[in-house]
């Protein structure tokens, strides 16, 4: 029997990203990722909600080339930590951590998998192997749960601009008249 671990963390503010990413932006993020999975985890088919509460959800989940679902008791630890509980064994945690500047936009996202494997030996070639490959997705996985919530704000800003545009311009025709003729 094996425990394989791994954890990668990623920084979420590099220099030259844009926009900065806040705390409370990168939590709803993850809350997000929690409740609808399929835009962070490209290997889920589909999920769905079985119960919510304050603290997490229970959630099942249908992977790719896979016929049953799986289910997850997902748990909100404050605003810095989603741990995730598979039926099948893992354990999963996302956790917001801030760097040592000081600086609210310093800011860490670490993923943590513990994945069990009964029937793998210890200090086998099939341990270092699983262990890479679980190293090789927790490197791609971090970085794209960043860009998904950069590329949220960005949609969510560029809404609200052309949000205000379409306003602004309803206001200039109810202010010049343009739209009294058509009554």
């Amino acid at each position: 029997m094996v425990l394989i671990t791994t954890a990668t963390t990623t920084p979420v503010n590099p220099p030259g990203a844009q926009p900065i990413l806040t705390h409370a932006e990168l939590w709803a993020t993850l809350v997000s990722k929690a409740r609808h999975p399929e835009p962070f985890v490209s290997a889920i088919e589909r999920s769905r909600i079985i119960h919510e509460h304050a603290d997490g959800l229970t959630r099942s989940v249908l992977f790719k080339g896979q016929d049953k679902e799986i289910e997850e008791e997902i748990r909100y630890i404050g605003s810095t930590t989603v741990d995730f509980f598979v039926s099948t064994g893992q354990h999963i945690t996302n956790t917001i951590s801030g760097g040592d500047s000081g600086d609210p936009a310093d800011l860490y996202l670490t993923f943590t998998f513990e994945w069990p494997h009964p029937d793998v030996e210890a200090g086998s070639q099939q341990e270092e192997e699983l262990r890479g490959r679980y190293a090789a997705m927790g490197r791609q996985v971090v970085p794209h749960t960043v860009a998904v919530a950069r590329e949220r704000i960005i949609q969510e800003e560029e809404s609200s601009t052309n949000l205000r545009s379409r306003q602004d311009a309803l206001h200039e025709l109810t202010a010049g008249g343009g739209l009294r003729g058509n009554r």
